[in-house]
């Protein structure tokens, strides 16, 4: 059984390279190639993935931790005193916005983050096997093409 498998694991690496007009065992040199190629793209996906995931948690800090803020008291017609609390930069702005309020902020930023890293975990594990050992996703693209 595993002999036929092999058997036909070179029958189609060899009809592929007559397809290209190639030997076979550069075919085989360039799946190899092709899975570190495509080792470098997950690994810049995942990259992309954890700079925009540092970019919310930027904004989110900035948002609830950097709000700055100046009262005012203000004296209306009849002499009464209030206190006017006045947003002095643009994180306090977005704080003070009902966006942020109500608490949509919370919950988008919360499921963009979640996919994020889940995106980042799964492409980050992919581009660690396709690196350190691209042979075995070179023989697996081949075993696809039969199933």
């Amino acid at each position: 059984m595993g002999e036929q498998i092999l058997n036909q694991i070179d029958e189609y690496v060899k009809a592929l390279a007559e397809t290209l007009g190639v030997a076979s065992e550069h075919v085989y040199g360039v799946l190899v190639r092709q899975q570190i190629i495509e080792g470098i793209v997950f690994i810049a996906i995942t990259l992309l993935c954890l700079l925009l995931l540092f970019i919310i948690l930027f904004i989110l800090h900035g948002i609830f931790f950097k709000s700055d803020y100046e009262t005012e008291i203000v004296t209306n017609y009849w002499g009464d005193k209030k206190k006017k609390i006045i947003p002095k930069n643009k994180w306090a702005k977005i704080l003070a916005s009902q966006f942020v309020q109500d608490g949509y902020a919370w919950a988008i930023a919360g499921f963009i983050s979640f996919v994020l890293i889940v995106v980042s975990l799964i492409t980050g594990i992919h581009a660690i096997g396709r690196l350190f050992n691209p042979e075995y996703y070179a023989i697996k693209e081949i075993l696809n093409a039969f199933k």
